[in-house]
């Protein structure tokens, strides 16, 4: 009979896999660690079981494919990273504060638009690809800067400016997703 050990599951995402608390991650060790763990929490492997323990499989699982998820996005991870320390990044926040950002973004959709009826829209796509990976290292960079000068802190909340300099980039890097997001979208409609 196959038991599931519910509180491994209760922890952090990072202890979950092994990992450091940080932005930066190894992919691969992530990888590996999920795998080993949805492996020995996969609910095929309680077909036998009591429907009890195919419920906690089927929710062990499911915690696991969240909390990959949740490390693997870029976005999802540095809103996670404030989450453990009490800092809560709201889904709608506004970040009309950067409009420098605000109009390469609108920039980079428009690029994006106009390869759907461009005679190369592949060299167009990766144009806007290229340039927003820049700009999502880039955000990285500056979340890590802000963050890591943040935990040297005693208490996350006595520096206003670096807690407003990592949720802003927590919000630049959840744009730059949904432009991810977009791009793959146009590259499926190319395809029909």
């Amino acid at each position: 009979m196959n038991q599931i050990n519910k509180p491994a599951l209760n922890s952090n995402y990072f202890v979950l896999f092994g990992l450091p608390e940080t932005y930066e991650l190894n992919s691969k060790k992530l990888r590996v660690a999920y795998t080993a763990l949805q492996s020995q929490y996969h609910p095929d492997r309680f077909a036998t079981s009591t429907n009890a323990e195919k419920n906690e499989a089927l929710q062990a699982s499911s915690y696991l494919n969240h909390a990959i998820e949740t490390l693997k996005s870029s976005a999802k991870r540095s809103t996670y990273l404030l989450e453990l320390k009490g800092i809560s990044v709201p889904d709608h926040a506004n970040l009309c504060n950067d409009t420098e950002f605000l109009m390469e973004q609108l920039h980079l959709r428009e690029r994006l638009e106009s390869a759907f009826n461009s005679e190369a829209p592949e060299d167009l796509i990766d144009e806007v690809q290229e340039a927003a990976s820049q700009l999502q290292i880039q955000e990285g960079r500056e979340f890590c800067r802000a963050y890591g000068q943040l935990q040297s802190l005693s208490s996350f909340d006595k520096d206003e400016s670096l807690l407003s300099s990592a949720r802003d980039s927590v919000l630049k890097l959840r744009f730059l997703e949904k432009l991810f997001d977009e791009v793959e979208a146009l590259q499926v409609r190319l395809l029909d």
